[in-house]
């Protein structure tokens, strides 16, 4: 089942002093949203995964204040608007609040915080499905496998970044990340329970192989498309915070992957596997696929085939919001996705002469004809 968002609304978050709402038609379909460098794209998938992550942890927004808010905003000062509303009726927003706290310094200052005690039931189970399956995957997080050079840089990224919130079957109660974190306790508190260490040791790195056996076809799947070479990847673990992780090519083994691995086939083989593990171990009700500006490493010809893998395994299934800054490429996907269930919206930047609101960013307005393909596409006329 998909997220189900048919709109969204940011106000004093970061960059948006003024109000915008995004519409994604009554039918909550995917997103493609274009906008310049500083825009405020990655900052609307942010303040996006923000509503939702704060269903489940208390979030500090100070750093995420628009300066300029308070000026204009209608809602009172010091405050933000986060708001979506779904297609099984429910307007949700952020909950905000002031509190009262000591600083690095002891000084006391007022601080705005989300609270995941303030929702009512039926917001906070839908919100937390999608905050424990959702990441926001950027180019930049796919390129931080140049920094992996060892088994346990392969560890970090792929474990605890990727595969943090997979539930442990049979009972699917407790995630991967809160397992290593029970492990960690035990070993602190009971450091000559050896027994009971080495069998949740063993209870981890079993559920770990299994979901690396789970997505290796579907993981190779992905990058022999997304590169158009025979590279084939596998992944193993033996110790607690080591990746055993090979790949060959042309059936050749591959000892130094930065020798040989240009940047495309780097965030192939990093994209493949966010997108095989979402495809595969994604068990949350409400899905959704959140994709910043992840194409920049890949040649024009080889991101026709990220399109291809959307259509056939996500378009359906997940709602899927992906943001760029590549004009050809978002006019490109105007043309080859589904215009029945994508919407293409545009951001812009206009600075004004009002010192207490140097800015405002803004959807561009549809011209008539895409009114009409609108309109059309919705049974509207």
């Amino acid at each position: 089942m998909k997220a189900g968002i048919k709109s969204f609304t940011v106000n004093g978050f970061k960059g948006f002093g003024n109000e915008i709402t995004i519409d994604f038609t009554r039918k909550a379909k995917n997103l493609v949203l274009y906008g310049e460098n500083g825009s405020g794209k990655t900052s609307l998938i942010e303040a996006l995964k923000i509503l939702y992550d704060s269903s489940v942890d208390e979030i500090d927004l100070e750093k995420y204040k628009n300066i300029f808010a308070g000026n204009s905003m209608k809602i009172k000062r010091n405050s933000m608007k986060i708001k979506i509303r779904t297609e099984y009726k429910k307007d949700i927003s952020l909950k905000t609040k002031n509190e009262r706290r000591k600083d690095e310094r002891g000084k006391v200052r007022e601080v705005l915080v989300a609270s995941p005690k303030d929702y009512e039931t039926g917001s906070k189970t839908y919100l937390e499905a999608i905050a424990k399956s959702t990441t926001i995957l950027s180019y930049r997080e796919l390129m931080r496998i140049y920094d992996i050079r060892t088994g346990e840089d392969f560890y970090a990224h792929f474990v605890k970044k990727i595969m943090a919130h997979y539930l442990i079957p049979p009972r699917y109660e407790t995630s991967l990340i809160q397992e290593l974190e029970d492990l960690e306790i035990l070993k602190k508190s009971h450091p000559k329970a050896k027994k009971r260490i080495q069998q949740k040791e063993k209870t981890i790195k079993d559920e770990i192989n299994k979901i690396f056996w789970g997505i290796k076809d579907k993981w190779n799947e992905y990058i022999r498309k997304l590169t158009g070479d025979d590279i084939e990847v596998e992944c193993s673990i033996e110790k607690i915070g080591s990746l055993d992780f090979k790949i060959k090519w042309n059936g050749k083994d591959v000892r130094n992957i930065m020798n040989y691995l240009n940047e495309g086939r780097l965030n192939a083989v990093a994209l493949g596997l966010f997108l095989s593990y979402y495809k595969k171990f994604n068990t949350s009700p409400y899905k959704l696929l959140l994709l910043d500006d992840v194409v920049i490493g890949l040649d024009m010809n080889l991101r026709l085939p990220l399109l291809e893998i959307l259509k056939e395994d996500f378009e359906d299934e997940y709602q899927v919001i992906m943001t760029t800054f590549d004009e050809n490429w978002f006019n490109l996907m105007k043309n080859y996705l589904d215009g029945s269930k994508w919407e293409f919206k545009r951001l812009i930047v206009r600075k004004t002469d009002n010192n207490s609101h140097p800015f405002v960013i803004a959807l561009e307005s549809s011209d008539y004809l895409e009114k009409a393909e609108k309109y059309h596409y919705e049974g509207d006329i």
